[in-house]
């Protein structure tokens, strides 16, 4: 067992956007950088731990134990130890240690911190008995990746994997983070390959959109009934922005953009998608969720891949 700490710091490259990472405390210290590093500008460490419920959620304090191999196969898909967790190719989940999160595509750092920490109550315990470090840019990511990122049907994949590679039924071998086998390789692989399809094929649909508006936007102390009733105009908005960012991906992907410009288009149309959300809510329901200052990027480009990391799933473009 180790003791956990998630921590956030500002991006100086966006103005309203933090970069997440979680430290574990055991016999060593253990830094899960999640692409971009532990320390920054107004770094915030330890932060305080929540759980993962954008409405009923509980504050856990700032350091919660948990099983450390769990965290690492988490991370890397593999079990050994390394002090620095920051690699962003190869590997299991095939872009080193990403939670096998597809960078924008499937999530950002804040749902990599979050797979991280959804160790923190071992491999069997459901979602709600988990815990996140919460940046205050956290909702706006959760809006478009939700907490652990990818879409509710396919997280429970992502997680199998997990178990089976903790409990030695993919078993990574060897002392160093490069002596995976070929079937713990294989079936990290083809996760983040299944990711990235279902993601493509489902995350912009109106059903999956309204399951997540309403998780959301839906307000305490209010009928479950009316929960549900988010307005037309924030439901278009949301459709709007889900189709833009499903083309960008798809364009991506088959290599028709470059990573950089795909991160400025699709921070441009969040952006627009973010000052539109806040014009349909009004201005004290969108505090309410998103805080004082309307975000205005989801995707730092500085943590792109390269574009050939994108275009190995071309094939998943139906």
């Amino acid at each position: 067992m180790a003791s956990f700490q998630g921590g956030f710091y500002d991006l100086k490259d966006m103005p309203v956007g933090e970069h997440a990472y979680v430290i574990a405390d055991g016999e060593r210290r253990t830094y899960f950088e999640c692409y971009g590093g532990t320390n920054g500008p107004k770094n915030q460490y330890p932060a305080e731990l929540y759980t993962g419920d954008l409405i009923w959620y509980k504050k856990l304090g700032k350091s919660v134990n948990a099983d450390l191999t769990l965290a690492i196969v988490a991370s890397s898909g593999q079990k050994a130890w390394r002090e620095h967790f920051d690699r962003k190719t190869g590997g299991t989940w095939l872009f080193g240690d990403s939670s096998g999160i597809v960078y924008a595509v499937t999530g950002v750092c804040h749902q990599m911190a979050n797979r991280v920490l959804y160790a923190t109550n071992g491999p069997d315990n459901d979602q709600s008995d988990r815990c996140v470090v919460w940046p205050p840019s956290l909702s706006a990511t959760v809006l478009v990746y939700g907490f652990f990122g990818g879409l509710k049907d396919i997280f429970p994949l992502y997680w199998k994997r997990v178990r089976d590679i903790y409990r030695g039924q993919a078993m990574a071998i060897g002392a160093t983070a490069g002596g995976a086998d070929v079937e713990t390789n294989d079936a990290g692989a083809q996760y983040v390959r299944d990711s990235v399809r279902e993601h493509l094929r489902s995350a912009h649909l109106p059903q999956t959109r309204a399951e997540i508006l309403t998780s959301v936007l839906a307000r305490p102390g209010v009928a479950a009934a009316q929960k549900a009733e988010i307005p037309s105009a924030v439901q278009q908005e949301d459709s709007a922005f889900a189709r833009v960012k499903r083309d960008l991906d798809v364009q991506l992907i088959r290599g028709e953009i470059a990573p950089a410009a795909y991160a400025g288009a699709v921070n441009g149309e969040f952006a627009k998608y973010m000052g539109k959300l806040s014009a349909a809510l009004g201005p004290e329901r969108f505090r309410e969720r998103f805080g004082e200052t309307i975000p205005t990027q989801l995707v730092n480009p500085a943590y792109m891949l390269e574009g050939g990391a994108y275009q190995q799933f071309k094939s998943e473009v139906s």
